[in-house]
């Protein structure tokens, strides 16, 4: 791999080109010998193959990809000391997922830089300017920093432990939302919305087993030994009927008596969707569903939560919901299910792993 310049790459009626004379730190020798050679060819064509002309037309390209380098190297220990740390590499994960559910892709800052660095696709310079540019910094210390150390007091506080398993990606991009929400609500037959929920949440993630695993483990939310969404706090406990079956009826009771409620299943598709409705407390007539998509090496469980918070015909009502919108924690809602999220893939691809081993065993 070409990490330097060459120490005298031309002379009198003769240059290097490519790899080696120079190269772009870390990256393919293509482009380095596509401008080292279009800028030899220039210089031959229209200044001349002395060392003067070389050094006056051809030299000023080796060394700018050399300076450029220098940046690079900046750029290349910075990404290593965030990515080998666990504390930075969280923030900046944190950072990305915050992005990922609030921008477009065409503007999302972060996700761009770090396309950059691993494809090459900027400059060094300008990719260690743009590291410390205020928004990007913005980004890191908001959307990554405040965001980390908010969901870590939350896990403490309600008792959420991530010991035996890994923490994964469970957020829908922000552009994905509408298409996965007209698919739920098409499939499930729900009223379409006529505008926005006031509480909309959706997350995502890849399993590496089948539907009917992943529809077996949804099966046991409501159980007494569940091993997944077990926050301090919260008890949720099944009230009536069997998992996974029309009238299962699930109830949250929340130390606070006015957050509690219970959700009802409504329905049922293919052993794929599953359809709950809240049945009463503040978030009454919302949804709860879930939905579990085969993919290429597994399925894809989505977990899709709308509501709207009551109204009143009492000014002093209405005031005071309108107040109790704007204070409730929404976040609460993201932590404790990214959290259920994780532990049902570890718990099912677990399970499927031992699966396929017990045939192996039982010819052994």
């Amino acid at each position: 791999m070409t990490v330097g310049v060459a120490s005298n790459p031309f002379g009198h009626r003769i240059a290097l080109v490519g790899d080696m004379v120079v190269s772009r730190l870390y990256k393919d020798g293509i482009f380095s010998a596509y401008a080292t050679a279009s800028a030899l060819a220039h210089c031959v064509l229209e200044e001349g193959i002395d060392r003067a002309s070389l050094r006056a037309r051809y030299w000023p390209v080796v060394k700018g990809f050399h300076r450029d380098n220098r940046f690079g190297r900046a750029v290349f220990l910075l990404n290593r000391l965030v990515f080998s740390h666990p504390v930075l590499s969280r923030i900046v994960y944190q950072a990305l997922r915050t992005e990922r559910k609030t921008k477009p892709k065409h503007r999302r800052r972060l996700a761009s830089l770090l396309w950059k660095i691993a494809s090459g696709d900027d400059t060094y310079h300008r990719i260690l300017v743009s590291m410390f540019h205020p928004a990007t910094v913005w980004l890191v210390l908001v959307g990554g920093a405040l965001v980390t150390v908010r969901n870590y007091l939350v896990e403490c506080v309600f008792g959420l432990s991530w010991a035996g398993f890994g923490r994964f990606s469970r957020d829908v991009p922000i552009d994905n939302v509408e298409k996965k929400r007209r698919e739920i609500i098409d499939v499930l037959g729900i009223e379409p919305f006529q505008r926005s929920p006031e509480f909309e949440r959706m997350y995502s993630i890849r399993i590496k087993a089948d539907e009917a695993r992943i529809h077996h483990q949804l099966g046991k939310f409501g159980d007494t030994d569940r091993q997944y969404f077990t926050p301090r706090f919260i008890r949720v406990h099944r009230t009536a009927g069997n998992a996974n079956e029309v009238g299962n009826t699930i109830r949250y009771h929340v130390f606070l008596q006015g957050l509690s409620c219970s959700v009802a299943l409504e329905k049922v598709v293919a052993a794929r969707y599953l359809l709950y409705r809240v049945c009463d407390g503040f978030a009454k007539g919302g949804i709860l569903a879930f939905d579990i998509d085969r993919e290429k090496g597994g399925s894809l469980l989505t977990i899709f939560v709308a509501f709207n918070f009551p109204t009143s015909k009492s000014p002093f009502k209405r005031l005071a919901w309108r107040l109790f919108r704007l204070v409730f924690p929404a976040f609460l809602h993201d932590v404790l299910w990214n959290h259920s999220l994780c532990k049902i893939k570890h718990l099912v691809e677990a399970e499927d792993g031992q699966a396929r081993q017990t045939p192996l065993c039982r010819l052994q």
